[in-house]
């Protein structure tokens, strides 16, 4: 009887898991809703209500902000999601990348291009181009190079050019 109960509790956990996952993909699919059609303030007011966030909330609202032009909004929203303990994958660093070339923030774009060697970031052609621009917008053509001369000795991309 006690194994049944076990049994049960754990059915009863999972069951809660898979509610809670299901109440964050909501939230997350009207934060995107918003944030699509540039609906920034109601996004933000979303995603600020919201009771869990996730690595997909945060990198929704990030997204939001840098493609409407509130690269200091991304900026500090990046900062608060690190400060939660929330470690940002591909598509938002990518985003913060794009803030950090748009408002000149050079160092910031530094070091997110280290911690991505550090650990293990394969520089796709969404990170690569963000990094190749930042570098760029921020002055430092030299690095700019490097960047691309490091993301075409990387077989997984494909450079090309119109004539």
């Amino acid at each position: 009887m006690e194994n049944k109960n076990k049994a049960r509790d754990s059915e009863d956990e999972d069951e809660a898991e898979v509610r809670e996952e299901s109440r964050e993909a909501v939230w997350n699919t009207m934060i995107d809703g918003y944030a699509s059609v540039g609906d920034v303030e109601s996004a933000a007011q979303l995603f600020s209500e919201m009771p869990k966030r996730d690595l997909i909330s945060w990198t929704i609202i990030i997204t939001c902000y840098a493609q409407n032009k509130q690269y200091v909004e991304a900026l500090a929203v990046f900062s608060e999601m690190k400060s939660q303990g929330i470690s940002p994958d591909e598509v938002t660093l990518t985003s913060v990348i794009s803030a950090c070339a748009h408002i000149g923030a050079r160092d910031l774009g530094k070091e997110i291009h280290l911690y991505l060697m550090r650990n293990g970031f394969d520089l796709d052609v969404y990170l690569g181009s963000a990094l190749i621009d930042m570098y760029a917008k921020c002055g430092s053509l030299d690095r700019s190079l490097c960047g691309v001369l490091q993301i075409a000795g990387q077989k997984s991309l494909l450079l090309e050019f119109d004539d």
